[in-house]
Formats: C-alpha cells, sequence, structure tokens
C-alpha cells in the first residue's frame, strides 16, 4: 500500500514538472510572437491563417497544461481511488498540451 501511495506521489511530482514546463512555454510564445509587432503595436502577421491557428493552439495548449496542473492539485485532497481518477485525466490533458504545442511550434516555424 505505501508503494502504491509513493507511485502515485511520484507520478504527480513527474506530471506538474512537465506541466508547469508546458504552461511556461506557451505563455512566452503567446507574448514573443512569430514575426513580432508592427509600428501601431498589431502583430505583422495576424492576417495570416497560420497566424491564426498559431494563436488557437497555443491558447488551447496553455489551458490543458493549466487543467493538469488544478487536476493534480484536486488529487491531492481527494482518496486512493479519486486520486488515480485524477491523475489518469491529467495524462490525457498532458498529451493534448503537448499536441497543441507541437501544433503551435510547427504554424509558428511556417507563419514566418
Amino acid at each position: 500500500r505505501t508503494t502504491y501511495k509513493a507511485g502515485l506521489a511520484h507520478m504527480r511530482d513527474i506530471i506538474s514538472v512537465v506541466a508547469i514546463l508546458l504552461a511556461t512555454i506557451t505563455f512566452t510564445a503567446g507574448f514573443t510572437l512569430p514575426g513580432g509587432f508592427d509600428g501601431s503595436g498589431q502583430a505583422v502577421f495576424a492576417a495570416k491563417a497560420a497566424f491564426v491557428v498559431f494563436i488557437v493552439s497555443d491558447a488551447y495548449a496553455m489551458c490543458c497544461s493549466m487543467l493538469v496542473l488544478f487536476c493534480i492539485i484536486w488529487s491531492m485532497v481527494f482518496k486512493r481511488n479519486k486520486s488515480a481518477l485524477f491523475i489518469d485525466r491529467s495524462l490525457v490533458l498532458l498529451k493534448q498540451s503537448l499536441y497543441g504545442t507541437l501544433i503551435a511550434f510547427m504554424t509558428g516555424v511556417y507563419t514566418v
């Protein structure tokens, strides 16, 4: 029993670190837009469809990684069965965040 509990805690730690790193990456990418800004403060590539995909996928990845962190925090409150359920859902959300980050990177490179 203690091994299972320690395994959940270790899994929480790993998922938390990855989610925090993804949240940091996507937050930074949202402010350092591909192409930068023009003189009036507008994004240079705002009219391109690839840029819109970049913004949407970056925001999606950011939201998913933040939801992972909320799930991990809630998993610390509940008992073992429900805690394991929250950790499983966190892994699904973490995968979605990774996909969103990948799409944001690809569309950002394509845009520039």
